[in-house]
């Protein structure tokens, strides 16, 4: 199952400052966040520039599954003096098995703080786009670890010890900038072992675009600030999150608001679609917060938060399947749907 998403569009324009306050409400602890600035994507679109030692981003809780796979575009501006972690799984705070790059320009599998293998005449190159992935299965007695890079596999065993923590489960994945000048990300994924379809594996190189609601198709919702327009142009905010400059509200149980999106144009197989809503609460009393999405008059609600917090948090789920077709979405039911949310 498709865990995470995020290619670092939408969180500002390029070179933009500020972008650590977007970080701050997706990802569940950011180091040095102040140094992340939006850079030229790998393809189309924006990167994410870690432009400090020690930058680093942390998700939140993903899985309780003993398989847990990672993926992202990545570049490097230099080389490290020493073998220096670029990604690692946890099981809550336990590393586990991470990955490093080394002064020569090879990966280097470790189990926390112990080697297990490193490649051979890898060479990775400064200033050169890799798309690196790492699977997992997390046990002390029959696990396995894959590294694939460009979807060619260059490390990988079975039958060995790859648990760190307590539990035979990663649940978090961090990305970290190895003591280099820049390391740039770029279309992140993380899956787990779970569901039938393709997202329980290696998914390869992938893109990630963001698209922005652009006309209404239902507009519930009470209040909108400023107090003319439509519900679409207060929560369309392109490039950054405006905050209170515009937006929605509502408390009345069943009041929703769903959109069109922007039509995405240049994809063929979508594997899932990841929404983004960022709110709060404007009280002390906690709301329910729906996420919802419909296809062809098939409507689902994806998930159901809980939300108390009186300062701006982005609440993320993800769809992998059309509601309409119970199959992958394809490039015309997407740019058909209607996506928003409703008051629980």
């Amino acid at each position: 199952m498709l865990v995470w998403i995020d290619g670092f569009e939408g969180y500002n324009t390029l070179g933009g400052g500020l972008t650590a306050i977007i970080l701050e409400r997706r990802y569940t602890a950011t180091d040095l966040a102040s140094f992340m600035i939006p850079d030229t994507g790998r393809v189309t679109g924006l990167a994410l520039r870690m432009a400090s030692n020690g930058a680093s981003l942390l998700t939140g809780d993903l899985t309780t599954d003993a398989t847990l796979v990672s993926g992202a575009a990545l570049k490097f501006s230099h080389l490290p003096p020493t073998d220096t972690i670029f990604c690692s799984f946890y099981d809550g705070s336990s590393q586990g098995i991470n990955l490093r790059l080394t002064s020569t320009g090879e990966l280097a599998i470790y189990l926390a703080n112990t080697l297990l293998d490193t490649t051979s005449g890898l060479n990775i190159s400064t200033g050169t786009w890799y798309y690196i992935e790492l699977k997992v299965l997390c046990s002390d007695t029959v696990g396995a670890y894959e590294v694939r890079v460009d979807s060619y596999t260059q490390l990988s065993a079975t039958g060995l010890d790859t648990q760190s923590g307590t539990n035979q489960y990663n649940n978090r994945v961090k990305l970290s900038n190895p003591h280099i000048t820049y390391m740039w990300v770029d279309d992140y994924y993380i899956c787990d072992g779970t569901g039938s379809g393709v997202t329980n594996d290696f998914l390869g190189q992938c893109r990630v675009s963001a698209r922005d609601p652009r006309i209404d198709y239902v507009a519930d919702f009470d209040e909108i600030y400023p107090a003319t327009g439509d519900h679409y142009s207060h929560v369309d905010d392109g490039a950054l999150a405006d905050d209170d400059t515009t937006y929605v509200e509502d408390a009345t149980t069943g009041h929703r608001d769903l959109f069109t999106y922007w039509p995405a144009t240049v994809y063929t197989n979508i594997i899932g679609v990841a929404i983004n809503t960022t709110c709060k609460i404007t009280d002390l009393e906690s709301k329910i917060l729906k996420t919802l999405i419909s296809s062809n008059g098939v409507e689902v609600e994806l998930d159901s938060s809980t939300i108390m917090d009186t300062e701006y948090a982005t609440v993320s789920t993800i769809s992998e399947i059309d509601p309409n077709t119970t199959g992958m979405w394809d490039i015309d039911a997407f740019n058909d749907a209607y996506i928003g949310f409703e008051i629980g």
